[in-house]
């Protein structure tokens, strides 16, 4: 993944009055959340954890948390000025600023869910094996399903800068990937140039202990991050 090209990009979008459809780059406030709406609608969350990979500025936490989704939420991004702004705006909950593809701090099987909405957009020449290991980490970090969003080769409007993946694809994603999955759902129509993959995984026999997002862990991590970062 490149850091590079991910920060050229966000960096003149991470702005506290631009509203969260704009600081993420989607094209509308009503397509950003037909995204998370898919999620909400097609997974059963209630009394859950989720993680939420490339968080940004907390647009899925407060999506859950206007509709009284009652969710374990732990959100990471790879972006320090997104997870300052989340946790302005959101104190309660628990934003870290984490790459998790190259310093992973959570145990296996910590999450019922992992979700990622819009990580895989930007062309980064290498996104299909992005992709595939993206993949076999969140089934890794999961014990129920793995949810993320493409978006579409069938675009109408394709532009310069992004990756746009074939549904037909996936598949072939899930089998070099490696991982062990009862069935996948594509979700497609809700927009034009947009489609979700929601993979149930096929159940872990050992017993897993989830990451749970309390006040105390929250400080604990906080404080762990701080150290890290000054060292």
């Amino acid at each position: 993944m490149s850091l590079e090209v991910i920060e050229t990009y966000y960096k003149d979008k991470i702005k506290a009055e631009n509203p969260d459809y704009r600081i993420h780059g989607w094209e509308s406030k009503e397509a950003h959340l037909s995204r998370l709406s898919v999620l909400y609608n097609e997974v059963k969350l209630k009394g859950k954890s989720l993680l939420d990979v490339g968080c940004g500025v907390g647009s899925l936490y407060r999506f859950l948390k206007e509709r009284k989704t009652k969710i374990s939420y732990v959100g990471v991004d790879i972006l320090e000025e997104m997870v300052q702004l989340a946790r302005f705006r959101y104190p309660e909950a628990l934003f870290m600023q984490q790459n998790l593809f190259e310093d992973n701090p959570f145990p296996d099987s910590s999450f019922d869910i992992v979700y990622a909405s819009g990580i895989f957009n930007l062309d980064l020449g290498n996104n299909e094996s992005f992709i595939q290991d993206a993949i076999a980490l969140f089934a890794r970090l999961a014990t129920h399903q793995v949810v993320f969003n493409l978006l579409s080769i069938e675009s109408e409007n394709k532009e310069a800068g992004y990756f746009y993946a074939d549904p037909q694809s996936i598949p072939h994603l899930l089998r070099k990937s490696g991982i062990r999955y009862k069935n996948y759902k594509l979700v497609q129509n809700y927009l034009k140039n947009d489609f979700t993959v929601i993979i149930q995984l096929e159940p872990k026999e050992e017993k897993y202990l989830k990451y749970e997002s309390s006040e105390s862990n929250r400080k604990k991590e906080f404080d762990k991050h701080q150290k890290r970062k000054k060292r």
